[in-house]
């Protein structure tokens, strides 16, 4: 039974039958501290989770990554930077989630589960972003980020076309 549940069937049972001992009140008030006393341990617990930059939930946050064997957060170098660019892209150009998705699946990024950018994610990254989340500095990398991107995708393409060309040359030999 849930334990505010408990305290309200407590109290009304002592609204109905006259407690002279005083024992339900005294029940109510020992469920009470108990209930307190928890929800401080858990906040403390939090806090010291939160300063010693471990993680309680199952997730880590975006740009981030739980460390095996610990709880620690240490960043996720592919996370940060998609990060910074969607932080720049949003915040100091006032591009919309839909065309910040679409610039990341141009340069072949995917989301943490593999699947492709969509508003819906680019907002979730938003919204549930904290100052601080990102370790780069994402007004400066910004350009450095892009260039490393639009390299790695000119690299991609290039070496498509090798292997498309490779492949066309071993299916058809006797034409070349």
């Amino acid at each position: 039974m849930h334990d505010s549940l408990l305290v309200n069937k407590i109290r009304d049972y002592c609204e109905i039958h006259e407690d002279s001992g005083g024992h339900l009140k005294c029940i109510l008030n020992i469920i009470q501290v108990a209930r307190e006393s928890h929800l401080t341990d858990m906040r403390l617990a939090r806090e010291r989770m939160k300063k010693e930059n471990k993680r309680m939930g199952v997730n880590a946050p975006y740009g981030w990554k739980v460390q095996q064997g610990t709880k620690k957060l240490i960043p996720s170098p592919r996370e940060q930077a998609n990060l910074a660019v969607i932080l720049y892209l949003h915040k100091v150009e006032g591009v919309g989630f839909t065309a910040i998705a679409k610039k990341l699946n141009a340069w072949g990024l995917r989301t943490r589960k593999s699947s492709f950018f969509t508003y819906d994610s680019i907002r979730g990254y938003m919204n549930n972003y904290k100052e601080g989340q990102c370790t780069l500095n994402w007004k400066e990398d910004y350009n450095s980020i892009c260039i490393k991107r639009n390299n790695e995708l000119a690299a991609r393409r290039v070496k498509q076309q090798d292997e498309t060309i490779q492949n066309i040359v071993d299916r058809y030999p006797e034409e070349f």
